[in-house]
């Protein structure tokens, strides 16, 4: 079978653009999320803002769970078999909805009755609010990695600007016109959420028909490449997240409070890293040559000594970021945000190194 690829100037150029374009998204969404997150935590004070931290983090946990893989293995599909688009994209919603939906009736069901404690201190509507959106989180996920794989860039990138976006629209207006409550955020989250879900399936949908059909031999193919890279990914995705309600469990809301703020500004550091391997990932997958090697060597020397410098400037000013943004309040998110420093550096190597070994078929490494 001939295979056309293009020239490889013209490769790096569209790596470059699509890289420029995706970082660009990713600083406007980190300025997004750091407005939410003064406007959260000027409103609703360190306890609201750990409750809140914990009621939005803990559907994503159960997402990530829940994933096997799968987004990341339609990426690689898409990939590799862009004639069978429709059967990946009806994969994706059904595999959504069998998952989904069981979950978010059961852990609904074992709060009703009160089977776990943990959960007793939070608001009750928010939680069943948040515990629904499940299957919408897994089907934005499973097509989101679709969209990815048709290197769909731009489309990708204002999903992402639209549900940062539009939750900073909504908070702004209530924060200055009237009152931001803790009930308010949590819903104005789910719906941003909902929204860009409709807007992928509108995307995917409209260039494939659609059809309620699970193509097995197709899904044990993504299986048997997502579950590779689902366990690392798992583990890296509870290390991020799973610490939010450790801290809830071990100390008072408000610590959770002053944690995710200090989380909030180093995670900064990520986008650039994020970018590139957000970009690097399908580009290696459409393509087999030696030369990613070398491409991917750059990026990721580029990506450290862009993290470094953010890592120091962060060091420096984040004392005075923390108190002139959040106020006295918040203070004691300066110390955790010092320590995490170090780990961001560090983290944005493997960020880019996991994109290239997992676009040349070897998610189990990554």
């Amino acid at each position: 079978m001939l295979v056309l690829q293009m020239p490889e100037k013209d490769q790096s150029r569209t790596f470059v653009n699509n890289t420029v374009i995706t970082l660009t998204t990713r600083v406007l969404t980190a300025l997004a999320g750091f407005a939410i997150s003064v406007i959260l935590s000027r409103s609703l004070g360190p306890v609201g803002r750990g409750v809140y931290a914990l009621l939005t983090t803990f559907p994503m946990l159960i997402t990530d769970l829940l994933s096997f893989g799968l987004g990341a293995a339609n990426t690689y599909l898409v990939g590799k078999y862009k004639d069978r688009l429709e059967a990946i994209a009806c994969n994706a919603f059904i595999v959504s909805m069998i998952i989904g939906i069981p979950t978010a009736l059961i852990i609904s069901s074992a709060v009703y009755w009160d089977l776990f404690d943990t959960f007793s201190e939070l608001d009750t509507t928010g939680f069943y609010l948040v515990v629904f959106l499940i299957p919408i989180l897994l089907l934005c996920s499973y097509l989101g990695g679709v969209l990815l794989g048709l290197q769909e860039l731009k489309k990708r990138n204002l999903l992402t600007l639209i549900q940062t976006g539009g939750m900073v629209a909504v908070l702004a207006v209530a924060f200055f016109l009237a009152e931001v409550s803790l009930g308010m955020a949590v819903f104005t989250w789910g719906f941003s959420w909902c929204l860009v879900t409709v807007l992928v399936v509108y995307w995917i949908y409209r260039s494939v028909p659609f059809r309620v059909r699970l193509e097995k031999p197709l899904l044990k193919r993504g299986l048997r490449f997502g579950i590779k890279n689902y366990f690392g990914q798992l583990a890296l995705s509870f290390t991020y997240r799973l610490d939010i309600f450790i801290i809830g469990y071990l100390l008072e809301s408000s610590a959770v409070g002053y944690y995710v703020v200090a989380v909030s500004f180093a995670e900064i550091g990520w986008y650039f890293s994020h970018a590139t391997g957000f970009v690097l990932f399908p580009t290696i997958a459409s393509r087999g040559d030696v030369k990613n090697d070398r491409m991917t060597i750059i990026v990721a020397k580029g990506s450290v000594l862009a993290t470094l410098v953010f890592a120091i400037c962060w060091f420096i000013l984040g004392d005075w970021l923390v108190m002139f943004f959040y106020g006295a309040d918040f203070s004691p998110a300066i110390v955790p945000l010092h320590l995490l420093l170090p780990g961001i550096v560090i983290g944005s190597i493997p960020r880019v190194l996991n994109s290239h070994l997992m676009g040349k078929g070897y998610p189990g490494i990554g």
